[in-house]
């Protein structure tokens, strides 16, 4: 690229063109990201990324140097340096500062070059001892730094840096015509379908010098974009000639293709320079070509990268020689979003941040996992049968570390994400063998279950069997968060798998062991609880995997097969949310019953509350409290329960007696009493005793018939 313009080339504004026309654009993006490999190339891209960004003390270039491993970043340590040093030299001068006006008398020759070598040793050695001012950038026009990175992909690190950076622009190069053909390269492909801002795609030349800029104009936006992108790049170069180029077919009126012009240059910045030039021709690429020679710049605009892949192609369009013909370097403008207002697109690239769009490589390769991992193998087996078995001995013997040990060899989270990324593609042979070898899973884990019961049996259920026998809202929660994390760690290859996959056995094997052992041991209702809790858990499961992916720009490529897949995704939607307002109603109903024990038998604290039936609704609640609480007052207790949700309940009170000083008393009881516990008052205290209202009893019929109170004293001296 060269400063040099001839001005006999200069485009001259028309006749009565505004003032405003002549006004040239400062600069296309604020942060430009520009991925550099090559020591070679890298010099014209830093230099269009210099033309291109913002000029003012606020624009920023970030050259990017991607490595696939620590050991990639050692081997390349060469070039990486080289690289590195070829950005410190294209690094920004401060402006210098004004120099003091030279004396009126000249010195001898010899002196005056004595007096500069002393003067040059002086500021050499004030350069070294003096610090630089801790706000120098600030005098810059421009920031440029050198980021190197390691991912994953190539492609993958380039996106990420952008996304992360808030890039306006991205610049990326490729090769000259190989065999007539330009090869953009998987890289390039990848970017361009899933970048998170515009791409500017520099195709190089034998030559990087050029002393003019065409542009084919077609009268849309992205071809507006283009002259815009080329007034700016002009600008950078003292003001090459630009020239808009608009080919008409033989016989069209020649002012329907200024008419053309006119409307791509309307509203740009700095139109007055450019050229405007109608030529004939059936087609429009060897029209263009047969104008351009190797010391011109040929930039062209596309909205989408859906229509630059189109048009690059497609063979039957003529326009494609233009990348593969131009003797000079050719500039691609692809626009990520075509957007009204400035302040749109910032919101849009704020989205773009919380929003990493998978690559079309990147989703053939989770799609090509979801296929190996969707089908029924020896290690699958084996990995259920041992993670199955150390669930059922860990819920045995109540320990959380051998439960967790079982959630690390759970082989379930590869299935279940095949199964969401058949969903959210469409591909529904893929999505019926993943739901086969999650029901193969969820067999083994239920016989092991079953038989670990018959081996082992056991009177008194433990803890960790009792926190899984009855779903709740928070249960959900967990199910969905599982869902989330392993779905975007298969999706996001920098995130370890086993991560993920431990959050989603903790989800889904100690329910389904549970529920095993439960069988086993003959207790019907709550085998019933732990399966309805793993089933609530695993559609959780796949319903958030599938959107997780579909987030992620995963979709089938067929419209019919959208509208298929879309009905099995609201059939697996509709038990989910059933079970969701199931769990949030038995959430509400448990907060009824612990807000009417606490507001009746005030003052008292809770201790905890366990639901073990469903059918009647039992509870079994554990209150503190200085009083005793005699039997009919617990069927007072249920009869006003009952009333509030509409279903019958069963409760069981366990009342632990606190026994206090004198002196705590009253501080204990204001502590705990609640502040409606004077309303609708249905009990009262006689001698340590909560005993109904005088007349309440007598409407209850046999109200402590079903009732079970127990006292576990705290204390060796009853309180007053």
């Amino acid at each position: 690229m060269t400063d040099q313009t001839p001005k006999k080339e200069q485009a001259k504004p028309a006749r009565g063109q505004k003032k405003d026309d002549k006004k040239l654009p400062d600069y296309y993006a604020r942060v430009v990201v520009v991925p550099i490999a090559n020591p070679e190339t890298a010099p014209e891209l830093l230099e269009l990324a210099k033309a291109v960004v913002e000029r003012d003390g606020g624009g920023r270039i970030i050259a990017l140097a991607i490595t696939l491993s620590d050991s990639d970043a050692e081997s390349n340590r060469e070039r990486l340096d080289e690289l590195e040093a070829l950005v410190e030299k294209h690094k920004p001068q401060p402006k210098p500062e004004a120099e003091p006006a030279a004396d009126a008398e000249d010195e001898p020759a010899a002196d005056a070059d004595e007096d500069q070598e002393d003067e040059g040793e002086d500021a050499e050695q004030e350069k070294n001892t003096t610090p630089p001012p801790p706000d120098r950038d600030k005098d810059l026009p421009y920031t440029l730094e050198f980021v190197t990175r390691t991912a994953n992909a190539i492609a993958r690190g380039i996106l990420d840096q952008a996304r992360e950076n808030g890039a306006e622009l991205i610049l990326v190069g490729v090769q000259q015509p190989k065999r007539g053909e330009v090869a953009l390269g998987t890289v390039v492909q990848a970017v361009l379908s899933a970048a998170p801002c515009d791409v500017l795609v520099y195709r190089y030349s034998e030559s990087p010098y050029f002393d003019r800029i065409v542009v084919p104009v077609d009268g849309t936006p992205p071809s507006r974009m283009a002259v815009r992108m080329g007034i700016i790049v002009a600008n950078a170069h003292k003001h090459c000639p630009v020239e808009a180029i608009h080919v008409l077919p033989g016989g069209t009126p020649e002012f329907e293709g200024r008419a053309r012009i006119a409307q791509t240059l309307e509203g740009v910045p700095g139109r007055g320079i450019v050229k405007q030039t109608v030529v004939r021709g059936y087609d429009a690429g060897s029209a263009l070509l047969s104008r351009t020679d190797e010391d011109q710049l040929i930039i062209m605009g596309f909205a989408q990268h859906n229509d630059f892949e189109k048009w690059l192609y497609d063979r039957g369009k003529s326009t494609r020689e233009v990348l593969n013909k131009a003797p000079g370097p050719v500039m691609i403008a692809v626009r990520n979003m075509e957007t009204v207002t400035q302040q749109q697109r910032v919101l849009r690239r704020a989205i773009s941040w919380l929003r990493p769009r998978l690559t079309d490589i990147e989703q053939e390769q989770v799609v090509w996992d979801a296929n190996s991992n969707a089908g029924v193998n020896l290690d699958y087996v084996v990995l259920m049968l041992v993670s199955a078995t150390l669930a059922s001995l860990g819920l045995l013997l109540n320990s959380g570390a051998v439960i967790i040990g079982a959630m690390l060899v759970a082989p379930l989270m590869a299935p279940l994400n095949a199964l969401g990324v058949g969903l959210a593609t469409a591909r529904l042979d893929l999505a019926q063998r993943s739901m086969i070898t999650v029901l193969a899973g969820v067999a083994i884990a239920s016989g092991v279950g079953v038989l670990t019961g018959l081996l082992v049996p056991l009177e008194t259920p433990t803890p960790e069997m009792m926190s899984r026998v009855s779903p709740t809202l928070l249960d959900a929660f967990v199910a969905l968060a599982s869902g989330v994390v392993g779905s975007y760690a298969t999706a996001r290859k920098d995130i370890p798998a086993a991560l993920a996959g431990v959050a989603i056995a903790a989800a889904l094997v100690p329910p389904i062991c549970t529920f095993g052992l439960q069988l086993a041991f003959g207790n019907y209702q709550w085998a019933f609880g732990a399966l309805l809790l793993f089933i609530t858990n695993m559609i959780s499961i796949i319903v958030i995997a599938t959107l997780m992916f579909r987030y992620l720009g995963m979709q089938s490529l067929r419209r019919d097969m959208r509208y298929v897949s879309l009905v099995i995704f609201a059939l697996l939607l509709l038990p989910a949310v059933m079970m969701v307002l199931f769990t949030t109603q038995r959430a509400s109903q448990g907060r009824i019953m612990e807000q009417e024990i606490r507001r009746l038998l005030s003052p008292v604290q809770i201790v905890g509350s366990e639901v073990s039936q469903l059918r009647p609704l039992t509870a079994t609640v554990t209150v503190r409290s200085p009083n005793e609480v005699s039997p009919e007052a617990v069927g007072i207790i249920e009869e006003d329960i009952e009333s509030i949700i509409g279903q019958d309940i069963r409760l069981q009170l366990i009342v632990e007696r606190v026994v206090l000083p004198p002196g705590d008393v009253e501080r204990w009881t204001t502590e705990n009493t609640d502040r409606v516990g004077d309303v609708d008052r249905l009990l009262q205290v006689e001698d340590g005793v909560i005993v109904p209202v005088s007349g309440t009893e007598e409407a209850l019929p046999d109200a402590g018939a079903e009732s079970a109170t127990e006292e576990a004293p705290t204390g060796t001296e009853e309180a007053p």
